[in-house]
């Protein structure tokens, strides 16, 4: 839904009724997973 809505996670975030720093840590968890983030690796990989 981030991804595709190109709305900011907060906006995001609100709409959904969480935390806008749960669903960071989740987009941060995609991106580490797709490769698109250096910073987090995914426990997965």
């Amino acid at each position: 839904m981030v991804f595709d809505s190109g709305r900011p996670i907060a906006h995001v975030a609100r709409d959904l009724g969480i935390h806008h720093k749960t669903l960071r840590k989740g987009v941060r968890q995609v991106e580490a997973d797709k490769g698109r983030c250096w910073a987090t690796r995914s426990a997965r990989s």
